[in-house]
């Protein structure tokens, strides 16, 4: 499990101490190099869930920075409808009719094309829950507190940087082969224990499968209840 997230200077600056780097411009590099190697790790918990409120201009609403993932989209407190088919994915464009869009009488729909969220209403304000990277004040992403994910990174980032002179022969390529194993390594190694849940996790894992009503359209409620025991009463399920 992931519980908590840190800044990446202080991973750059041991890169800095251990390597006696002396470029200022390395650490742009690195910053790269880093969102990279967390995209290649993938693990889910290691993104932070957001709710956030967008507005809808021209039938369209821009994707936050960082969005990873879409857990849901609601409208008023009412879940929206994935809509499907060549018209609904342009809804947003100026040539498309207003009588060939795509309506219904009490639901608002959406698709998603191209970093913008698509609808099939003109204006309004849409609260989407979604899985994003962790960012500091800076915009900079955020790592994952855990050594596994520190040691994976510097790992990455060490490959990168000697990635030149592997290919010009200036070092061993056993050595840097030896170097790419160990970043694979901990690379599985961290994902392995964002994904490992808690037992508060596993408790709730329990009470989500040992369940005698199929409970069906969690997306309605954004999947409040995922996890929630059930309350049965006889004659009353």
């Amino acid at each position: 499990m992931i519980y908590k997230y840190t800044s990446i200077k202080p991973l750059i600056a041991k890169i800095y101490r251990d390597l006696s780097l002396e470029s200022d411009e390395s650490w742009l590099n690195m910053v790269e190099w880093i969102a990279e190697g967390l995209d290649l790790i993938g693990a889910k918990p290691q993104y932070v869930q957001v709710v956030l409120d967008i507005p809808v201009v021209n039938h369209r609403a821009s994707l936050p920075c960082g969005f990873i993932s879409l857990q849901g989209i609601t409208k008023q407190g009412v879940s929206m409808f994935k809509l499907q088919g060549i018209h609904d994915t342009n809804s947003c464009s100026d040539t498309v009719d207003e009588t060939n869009r795509v309506r219904t009488t009490h639901n608002a729909g959406y698709t998603i094309n191209d970093g913008y969220i698509n609808t099939n209403f003109k204006e309004g304000v849409i609260t989407v829950t979604c899985t994003m990277v962790s960012m500091d004040e800076e915009g900079l992403p955020m790592i994952p507190d855990d050594v596994s994910y520190r040691e994976a990174l510097y790992r990455y980032v060490l490959t990168k940087l000697y990635y030149p002179d592997f290919l010009s022969g200036k070092i061993n390529p056993n050595i840097y082969q030896d170097m790419r194993q160990q970043w694979f390594n901990y690379a599985q190694q961290a994902s392995a224990k964002a994904m490992m849940p808690d037992l508060p996790t596993m408790e709730s894992i329990v009470g989500e499968w040992m369940q005698l009503m199929p409970q069906i359209g969690r997306s309605n409620s954004k999947f409040t209840g995922l996890g929630l025991p059930q309350d049965s009463r006889y004659n009353n399920l």
